[in-house]
């Protein structure tokens, strides 16, 4: 991430990305982890494409809460935020505010 200063650094963010692809074939919520790692591919440059609007676009701090605001429309059925799966918008958006250190704890447990 070019020129955006994060709590958690590219390591760290790769580390959750792995923990979600790990943990996806377990889950009863895969939306959710799909999500994730939608978000978490996204900020460590795996994917150009944003994880909510699908756009290509750079990881920028206005991106990254602009897509935060898009799975908020999606959660709570905002205009704009019908063709996100609510489960998929809430996973991308708990990796987004993670990352920035707006969440507590990463969207999939880091412990092995």
């Amino acid at each position: 991430m070019p020129n955006l200063t994060l709590p958690h650094d590219d390591e760290e963010l790769a580390s959750a990305l792995q923990a979600a692809a790990t943990w996806l074939p377990h889950s009863d919520n895969p939306q959710y982890v799909r999500g994730a790692i939608a978000a978490l591919g996204w900020l460590v440059g795996r994917v150009s494409t944003a994880p909510v609007s699908g756009d290509v676009e750079d990881v920028t701090l206005a991106a990254i809460q602009r897509e935060e605001n898009l799975a908020d429309d999606a959660v709570y059925g905002a205009a704009g935020g019908e063709h996100v799966d609510r489960h998929f918008a809430v996973g991308a958006q708990t990796a987004l505010l993670w990352a920035r250190g707006r969440e507590a704890q990463p969207p999939i447990s880091l412990a092995a």
